[in-house]
């Protein structure tokens, strides 16, 4: 089993102090794991994997843990998502890309529903994919903008995070 880091340990304990609604194992806090992506424009993207029976909790209190992490981790934009690597299906069989995909999608936008995927097709090699949130969603244009390209690093995909404007949500 690896250690965690200084870092992983922190918000892990940020995350089991706003967490106390839930019940879930002590040791899968240990289990919780960041991935640093740093985009173009030098914007770091924090990206913390969280067990999958720890994620609702982490949902349900986002506003307080967003809080207190970033007095801790200012520097970083914060996105919570399932921790796949931890996993193992009951079936057996490995979780598919596209599984993670679009969990990843939907856990990087919270708390904004995302209302669609849209792939744009510009040439051979050339392809966006844009993420749609719902119309009523706060964020602002660089926030979808860091979100895209975190998504980007994590995925490998050319992501582009947008407002969806034709729903009524």
């Amino acid at each position: 089993m690896s250690t965690q880091t200084e870092a992983e340990v922190n918000i892990s304990e940020i995350i089991r102090k706003h967490v106390k609604d839930i019940s879930v194992p002590s040791e899968m806090f240990s289990k919780i794991a960041i991935q640093i992506v740093i985009c173009d424009n030098g914007e770091k993207v924090m990206a913390v994997k969280v067990p999958r029976s720890i994620l609702p909790g982490v949902q349900m209190n986002y506003s307080n843990i967003i809080k207190a992490a970033k007095q801790q981790f200012h520097d970083y934009y914060i996105i919570f998502i399932r921790n796949f690597e931890i996993e193992a299906r009951e079936d057996g069989n490995a979780v598919t890309k596209s599984m993670v995909e679009k969990t990843w999608l939907a856990n990087a936008c919270f708390p904004f529903l995302l209302t669609g995927i849209r792939t744009d097709v510009r040439g051979i090699n050339d392809v966006v994919i844009n993420v749609l949130l719902e119309r009523r969603t706060s964020f602002s244009r660089t926030e979808m903008d860091v979100i895209g390209a975190g998504l980007n690093g994590l995925l490998g995909k050319n992501y582009v995070v947008d407002v969806n404007h034709h729903t009524k949500n």
